[in-house]
């Protein structure tokens, strides 16, 4: 079901930083065409709830993860939105038949007294959010790999909008961006505690092939939603709950006015002389990368700041736990299943032995998230707050997702983003576009700060073994 709210709404310029200085250059015009909601079919989903588990409620301070994808895509604005729009609405809906959950709202569950049971509500009428607008900005420019002021891609993200007292807030929203005659962006927010990158991506994944495929037939295995397979026998529910207030939100830092975002890529054959260099048993390619940024982000900071040797860096990434778990959980679960995995050195390692030793660590903590995912859970929560003071190294995304392989029909994705980490501190990662084994990476800095990172990543070839 497809509702038109509001069309066309004025040009405007998207303000994404009211803290931009007076001599920024002007931002380009985001002109917004449509506003409206996509549903699932009507009476293809009853009203529905789906409780949080306690690997979802540790994210409800977590804020949207905030992707936008970029197609060549060389058609008219008019002939985008009469000939692609319509039945890019259509498989959304379809889709959303089977991802449901997407289209409603998380909420405080009516049903607890004690108000502390989140719940994800969809009832007949709900729907997804999305916007059309039209931008003037240069494609390929905000579309590369290098630096691009962070304020012309903000407005490519919708936001999740808050349904008012009692309904909670939007679980997802999407908006469609056309650069006339050039391509196309796709921003998506989904909000953390709805579900994870698993199954974000494998939304998107099934939306594009449904889409390219232009039958009445959802592509893709249906996801999975049955919430007892969670066992929660040590009540992490409420450690995690931990009396939260929506205002509570996990470091949601302001973007500042000269951030800039750019991506790296380590080759496969890069990756595997970073193995070599740092020689350890079961070295993965998860293992080196995040060494390698970590490494290199420490090193660009002390050299171009100064700083203290002695004070204790902090690295915080998530672990898959489904097939971990006993029993384990299907590939296709619907949700969160992560573990926070920790490491902690002193910045002089990391600027001294820099990526052997932060390889070693972190192999260290990935061992033992294997040997008990769970091992500890009840001191996440405080962990993650006591740490997230530090301003410690996050990691969004993961070669596994496939982001690069959310095709359309247009072709594989020209770029593939992860902005939200503007607001969190974090590094993204994902599959390299364009080499098998590789790995593409992220990063939001200030440009100063971005020029001295760069100038680390490249000098990657001088440290390698031969």
């Amino acid at each position: 079901m497809i509702d038109n709210q509001t069309r066309p709404d004025r040009p405007h310029t998207p303000t994404a930083n009211p803290k931009a200085t007076p001599t920024m250059a002007k931002l380009p015009e985001l002109r917004v065409l449509e506003r409206s909601r996509v549903a699932p079919p009507p009476g293809s989903v009853g009203e529905t709830t789906l409780p949080l588990t306690f690997f979802d409620a540790i994210w409800l301070r977590g804020g949207s993860v905030e992707r936008v994808f970029f197609y060549r895509l060389p058609h008219s604005t008019s002939h985008f939105v009469t000939s692609i729009l319509p039945d890019l609405k259509s498989s959304l809906s379809l889709v959303l038949r089977h991802f449901y959950p997407l289209a409603g709202n998380i909420r405080r569950s009516p049903r607890d007294s004690d108000g502390n049971q989140y719940e994800i509500h969809y009832a007949e009428g709900d729907g997804v959010t999305l916007n059309v607008a039209e931008s003037d900005d240069d494609f390929d420019q905000v579309s590369g790999s290098h630096a691009r002021n962070l304020n012309r891609i903000l407005p490519l993200l919708p936001q999740l909008r808050n349904r008012g007292a009692g309904e909670g807030f939007a679980a997802m929203a999407l908006q469609v961006t056309i650069f006339p005659d050039r391509g196309v962006a796709i921003g998506v927010s989904i909000h953390h505690a709805a579900c994870g990158g698993s199954s974000s991506t494998q939304f998107m994944l099934s939306w594009a092939s449904t889409y390219a495929l232009s039958e009445d037939t959802v592509v893709g295995e249906p996801p999975v939603f049955d919430r007892s397979l969670v066992s929660d026998p040590r009540g992490l529910y409420s450690i995690f709950y931990g009396n939260y207030d929506e205002s509570d939100k996990w470091m949601d830092y302001p973007v500042l006015s000269d951030a800039v975002l750019a991506s790296f890529t380590l080759k496969k054959d890069q990756i595997q002389r970073l193995k070599e260099l740092v020689s350890i048993s079961r070295c993965s390619t998860i293992v080196v990368t995040y060494a390698y940024i970590w490494s290199c982000l420490t090193k660009s900071l002390e050299i171009h700041k100064g700083g203290d040797g002695d004070r204790v860096a902090h690295l915080m990434f998530a672990a898959d736990c489904k097939a971990r778990l006993r029993p384990p959980l299907p590939e296709t679960y619907f949700g969160n299943c992560l573990a926070p995995c920790f490491v902690d050195l002193k910045v002089s390692e990391l600027v001294g032995e820099g990526v052997v030793v932060a390889a070693r660590a972190i192999a260290d903590a990935i061992k033992v998230f294997v040997e008990d995912p769970l091992r500890g859970a009840e001191t996440w929560l405080a962990r993650i707050e006591s740490t997230i003071n530090e301003q410690p190294l996050t990691v969004a995304g993961s070669p596994k997702f496939h982001v690069y392989g959310t095709d359309f029909g247009w072709g594989r994705p020209k770029k593939v983003e992860i902005t939200s980490i503007a607001r969190t501190g974090a590094v993204s990662v994902a599959e390299s576009r364009d080499e098998d084994g590789g790995v593409e990476i992220g990063v939001v800095l200030p440009k100063p700060d971005m020029e001295q990172f760069e100038m680390q990543f490249n000098s990657l070839n001088s440290k390698l073994p031969i």
